[in-house]
């Protein structure tokens, strides 16, 4: 077991204002649908879902794993945890718990759970290679770790953020971190578990000009921009000019329409058994 460690106040106060619409967006529905699918869940296995949100993958695993099993969903947010037992009580799903936590400093015994999932979080992490060190810890012999990230050039409004940042020589992490698969898989094997499957979700979006124009401050908040807002000022407003200028060209590319793609990795490794 490993010491608590502070919780990330900003990370908690953007996922808070968020809390009563976050899981209305269809992709995330689908990314948490197909790593339980993947995560080949089975009666009576214990789960960890890291970073639960308002709880959409836990709540659909508890169905998996039944009476006998256990669910166990942690967050950094007291607002979407606030959401997830609310919807796991009108549910009537009591194999599921809902915890304030740190996803890289947990709190359990090494080999608790059959499986962990990790659904649109690995990108958050302040240190990834150690996140998923604590993750495969927990992970008992056998075991499944599932998690999702952004591919390196298709993310969205996200994804024209990162591109604007190279205007100030800025790498923003989140678009390196699972660009791939081939760096999807490398993270997999560094973690010391063994690649089960690599597979990819995808959305595309016509989004009027204006309204991807509004979504700079939107976007610019959200906790894996911190390096960009740590910038001064004066390197922000370049960052901004750059993505109101991508987005006016694509927009005059597609007949005034803003077209946006979003695909994700998502991986599945396997923790090798004991001899």
């Amino acid at each position: 077991m490993t010491g608590r460690s502070p919780i990330n106040k900003r990370m908690q106060d953007y996922f808070n204002a968020r809390s009563a619409n976050y899981d209305q967006a269809e992709l995330h529905h689908r990314v948490a649908h197909q790593l339980l699918q993947g995560g080949q869940l089975r009666s009576g296995q214990q789960v960890l879902d890291l970073a639960t949100g308002t709880g959409l993958l836990a709540l659909d695993a508890a169905r998996h794993v039944g009476p006998h099993g256990q669910v166990t969903g942690i967050d950094v947010s007291p607002g979407m945890l606030a959401q997830a037992r609310q919807k796991a009580a009108q549910a009537e799903l009591p194999a599921v718990t809902f915890l304030l936590g740190d996803a890289e400093r947990l709190s359990f015994a090494d080999r608790t759970f059959d499986r962990v999932f990790s659904a649109s979080a690995l990108v958050l992490m302040r240190d990834v290679s150690a996140a998923l060190e604590e993750w495969v810890r927990v992970l008992r012999p056998g075991g499944l770790l599932a998690f999702d990230g952004p591919d390196g050039q298709d993310f969205g409004l996200m994804g024209i953020v990162a591109d604007a940042a190279q205007e100030i020589g800025l790498t923003l992490a989140f678009s390196q971190v699972t660009a791939t698969p081939a760096r999807c898989r490398a993270l997999l094997t560094q973690a010391g578990l063994e690649v089960q499957d690599i597979q990819e979700v995808s959305e595309e979006q016509h989004v009027p000009l204006s309204a991807a124009l509004l979504g700079w401050e939107y976007t610019l908040a959200h906790p894996a921009c911190v390096e960009l807002q740590q910038r001064p000022q004066e390197q922000v407003a370049v960052v901004r000019e750059a993505y109101i200028a991508k987005l006016t060209a694509l927009a005059e590319e597609n007949g005034g329409d803003v077209r946006l793609r979003t695909t994700l990795h998502l991986a599945f490794g396997q923790r090798p058994a004991e001899p």
